[in-house]
């Protein structure tokens, strides 16, 4: 039996009311520091499960895939502090039950972690006595996709994340646990012949509001090229993600008014009277006389409603299906262009005969087997989900997964949740994406041994989350209601 060598979790949303692995204080609806999530307990608890079982000495790497720290919707404190909660309950045993290295891939709402990271590591870079003036290089906006390869002269292989690791460090007491930050992506090559590839992603780039500076650009120079290369993409791009998602949510009081609005927008209702309020009070904010009011006002309202409807277009937006057209086609350009690039650059033996490639991003888990059109052979695609509710009505399509890779390649994905108005059909399962003939996956046959949804710490899990996910619909509802 292959050994089990990663184990990904994505879109944990630590620090935010929303996330059910954040402990809310029932009568200010806000995140308690001071309590731990029983739906966070209850899933250290299986990953624990899974990560107990192994024949060899050598622990699986823990990858988290964006959006693990919520840093656009809550403050740095309450993020940091959650963090370091599901940091000591993976050491309360005494032992990490994973490699002491953590591989961190930041998505859009902690983007913030990578622009510390590559800066740092930038930082680190000019301070070197080898260091020529004036400075030949820029500072870099991504990593290799793997990061154990020496060959490559350039130093961005081991880009760590200082204040995650930091975290850790004062939550497990441990002088050699470090989090490395991988960006955009990040690669596992089978053991033996590097036939099998995996790629993990946050999936924000799968989104078309990511390319809004490539896009603009394009339409005021439209005879400039597209870029070719991932790291070209993030160059012109980053400063629009790190601004929207990575700090105008911890702005103070305007970054609480900021989350409140992000709420409101999930109520048809009360959208239209936040539109309404604000087409009639901006032309007086600025003293306008009453006639141009009546220009003014209608023109704002059409925009504000065109924004709220470019929003709800987004892939979270959309809860009723697992994947929009419109983010296929963007999966498909990532996949074949900027993933297929990096693996011709730095995978030796050529390219690898299968490729899987897994994300997460828009809360909707899901395992399929797609086809790219630049890649020949059929892609695996597995998609995370997430552990936020930010719905006022439930959506089935939406819930939590755990993907596990072993050193074979073969990757397996445990849904632990999916959103359901019935208490009783919250129940744990073992999916993988499967092409019509089937195939041999090991690490399939292997979970499905090891995870029984009847039995603890599954049942107990499936138990604790349908309640979390009630008490965040209702406390969202609450919230909306109060603006109201």
């Amino acid at each position: 039996m292959s050994r089990i060598c990663a184990i990904c979790l994505s879109d944990l949303h630590l620090g935010s009311e929303s996330s059910v692995l954040t402990a809310v204080d029932p009568n200010t609806l806000e995140p308690d520091i001071h309590k731990k999530s029983s739906v966070l307990v209850s899933l250290v608890d299986c990953l624990k499960a899974i990560l107990s079982d192994r024949e060899s000495t050598e622990k699986p790497s823990l990858v988290l895939a964006g959006d693990v720290l919520e840093l656009a919707l809550a403050t740095t404190n309450v993020a940091a502090t959650v963090f370091t909660q599901f940091v000591e309950l993976l050491f309360e045993d005494g032992e990490l039950p994973v490699d002491r290295t953590i591989f961190y891939v930041p998505g859009n709402h902690d983007h913030h972690l990578w622009e510390t990271a590559r800066e740092r590591q930038y930082a680190s870079y000019v301070s070197e006595p080898t260091t020529e003036i004036p400075l030949k290089k820029v500072p870099w906006h991504s990593t290799h996709l793997f990061p154990w390869r020496e060959e490559f002269g350039v130093k961005n292989r081991d880009v760590e994340s200082f204040l995650l690791t930091a975290l850790a460090k004062r939550t497990a007491s441990s002088t050699d646990l470090r989090v490395l930050a991988m960006y955009p992506n990040f690669g596992v090559l089978s053991a033996d012949d590097e036939s099998r590839c995996t790629v993990v992603h946050h999936g924000h780039f799968t989104e078309s509001i990511y390319y809004l500076m490539t896009e603009l650009r394009k339409i005021v120079f439209p005879g400039r090229d597209h870029p070719e290369e991932i790291w070209d993409v993030e160059a012109e791009n980053f400063a629009w993600i790190e601004f929207l998602w990575g700090t105008l949510g911890r702005s103070g009081e305007v970054g609480k008014d900021v989350e409140l609005v992000y709420d409101i927008l999930k109520s048809k209702k009360a959208t239209r009277r936040l539109i309404r309020k604000l087409a009639i009070s901006v032309p007086k904010r600025f003293g306008h006389p009453w006639w141009v009011w009546w220009i003014e006002s209608p023109i704002i309202w059409l925009v504000l409603t065109f924004l709220v409807w470019r929003f709800r277009r987004l892939e979270r937006g959309a809860p009723d299906w697992p994947l929009s057209e419109d983010s296929r086609n963007r999966l498909d350009q990532y996949i074949g262009r900027y993933v297929l690039s990096q693996l011709k650059r730095e995978c030796r033996r050529g390219l690898p005969d299968h490729l899987t490639f897994v994300f997460g991003h828009t809360h909707k888990p899901f395992e399929e087997v797609m086809h790219v059109p630049a890649i020949e052979a059929p892609v695996h695609v597995y998609n995370m989900g997430g552990w936020v509710v930010d719905t006022i009505h439930t959506a089935p399509h939406q819930g939590g997964s755990i993907v596990v890779i072993d050193e074979d390649g073969y990757a397996a994905s445990i849904r632990m949740y999916n959103q359901s108005a019935d208490p009783s059909r919250y129940r744990v399962r073992v999916v993988r994406a499967a092409s019509e003939a089937g195939e041999h996956n090991p690490v399939y046959d292997r979970l499905l041994e090891l995870v029984d949804p009847e039995q603890p710490p599954w049942s107990d899990f499936s138990k604790k989350v349908a309640e979390a996910v009630e008490e965040r619909r209702r406390n969202l509802k609450e919230v909306i209601r109060r603006v109201e």
